[in-house]
């Protein structure tokens, strides 16, 4: 769905699918191999496949073919070791920005016992780093993390043997 709001705005709801169907239809082709998914990082896929503009409709609409929707060039982000991050990212303010957001789950009884209970979170980060940086997260009691899942950016080995 956010790649939907990549490329057609937001909402990214059924008319904007119907008005896009091509772009709609490639995006999916690319996106999903044999049900497996296969390339699904935006700047990869906006190298593949060039979102809609209206210069390009227009051309549609005048020519009676289909759109140039596909890229001529060869895609930077998929010969790259790190499709998500695009080669030569600068930011003017280097910048990062961090968010840890906490689910607090509970069932108390009538009396105000807790029959259970379970905590989970995630810590979201935005980068607008330049270049391609390399950061070290530390936890205190990184042993309180237990069932995890990271960005491919993250070196899981690493965190597994140093927790960092």
């Amino acid at each position: 769905a956010d790649t939907f709001v990549i490329y057609f705005g937001d909402p990214a709801d059924e008319s904007a699918v119907k008005d896009n169907f091509s772009t709609a239809y490639q995006l999916l082709e690319e996106m999903v191999d044999y049900g497996w998914p296969l390339t699904t990082e935006p700047n990869a896929l906006t190298d593949l496949i060039r979102p809609p503009t209206v210069m390009a409709k227009i051309h549609q609409a005048m020519t009676g073919g289909s759109s140039n929707i596909l890229s001529e060039a060869l895609p930077n982000g998929t010969v790259s070791n790190m499709p998500w991050r695009k080669a030569g990212v600068t930011h003017p303010n280097n910048e990062i920005y961090i968010d840890i957001v906490e689910e607090i789950d509970a069932i108390v009884s009538s009396s105000g016992g807790v029959i259970s209970s379970d905590v989970s979170g995630s810590i979201q980060a935005q980068s607008n780093l330049s270049g391609v940086p390399d950061l070290i997260l530390t936890f205190n009691d990184a042993t309180l993390i237990d069932d995890s899942s990271f960005h491919p950016c993250v070196r899981y080995a690493r965190f597994e043997k140093d927790k960092v």
